[in-house]
């Protein structure tokens, strides 16, 4: 398994989504907004990668390489190659942010009953 830092080109990423075989359905709103902030220049450059398998299919970044294709432009991403192909049953299997926790990262206090609000 390697990792580098890839400007990642629509065409790339549309090359990638071919091979996507088992991945979850997509999210068309997600992609949207990761659309936005890409082509608002809010998007960043992070540790969450492009993950493809020993076979090339996408195993984690289908809605990040949508994003792609609909921002029209390149985007810097950590792409990581030759995942083992069973490393798609732990991958975001975690506890998804809430919309309080981004609030508390900001340093917003009582962010639960603002964040309600």
């Amino acid at each position: 398994m390697k990792s580098k830092i890839v400007s990642v080109t629509p065409a790339m990423a549309e090359k990638w989504l071919s091979k996507n075989p088992d991945n979850r359905p997509l999210r068309q709103g997600v992609a949207e907004t990761y659309a936005a902030d890409m082509v608002a220049g809010r998007w960043r450059l992070s540790h969450q990668s492009i993950a493809l398998d020993k076979n090339g299919n996408i195993i984690d970044g289908q809605h990040r390489c949508w994003a792609v294709v609909l921002a029209k432009k390149p985007v810097q991403f950590y792409v990581t190659y030759d995942v083992e192909v069973d490393t798609r049953e732990v991958v975001d299997n975690g506890m998804t942010r809430k919309g309080s926790d981004i609030l508390h990262f900001q340093g917003v206090t009582e962010n639960r009953s603002l964040y309600a609000a």
